[in-house]
């Protein structure tokens, strides 16, 4: 009964479109929750209902009152080092953070002439989503993602590179950098 709830919700907003029988389908306006869409926003979504968003999102009154960032409150740490220390609650934030940069990538790849280079660095690149985009545009071109050692980590089984492995450069942030990094 709650999951017939919030379709309904959902449906009167115009996300679902409710069919006799208690069915429910997609309209347009639901295509960006679809794993196939470009750009698909279905990562976003999933990441804005993980446990430690919810638990951030519950100290918004906190971080206006202390200027400062809930996960100091929640984790006592910044964001990205309780991703560094839970690398599995940084999973579906990179996901998102990839499908947010598949809608901008081609544009950046397009608009810019990086087959004049031997080889880019992406730095803070994510799983690579940019990285493609722009290897995609320059089939000579290497690129190196440089970002934190779990997120390069998901970067090498992350779909976007797959297809680049022989172009693509992995290579974490070594922990004197990450040690030097202000919170």
């Amino acid at each position: 009964m709650t999951l017939d709830r919030l379709l309904r919700a959902l449906a009167s907003a115009g996300v679902f479109h409710e069919e006799e029988g208690r069915l429910f389908s997609q309209p347009p306006l639901s295509d960006l929750l679809r794993s196939n869409a470009k750009p698909s926003l279905r990562n976003l979504a999933i990441m804005l209902v993980d446990d430690w968003q919810v638990k951030n999102w519950a100290e918004l009154g906190w971080s206006i009152q202390t200027g400062r960032p809930a996960t100091e409150k929640v984790f006592g740490t910044g964001l990205f080092e309780h991703f560094a220390r839970h690398p599995d609650d940084a999973v579906n934030f990179n996901k998102a953070m990839a499908d947010l940069s598949s809608g901008d990538g081609p544009t950046v790849a397009s608009s810019y002439h990086f087959s004049r280079f031997e080889c880019i660095v992406d730095v803070g690149g994510g799983t690579g989503a940019l990285l493609a985009a722009i290897l995609e545009s320059a089939p000579q071109l290497r690129g190196v993602l440089f970002d934190m050692p779990y997120v390069v980590e998901q970067a090498r089984t992350a779909p976007n590179l797959a297809s680049f492995a022989a172009r693509f450069i992995p290579m974490p942030a070594p922990q004197s950098i990450l040690e030097a990094t202000p919170a």
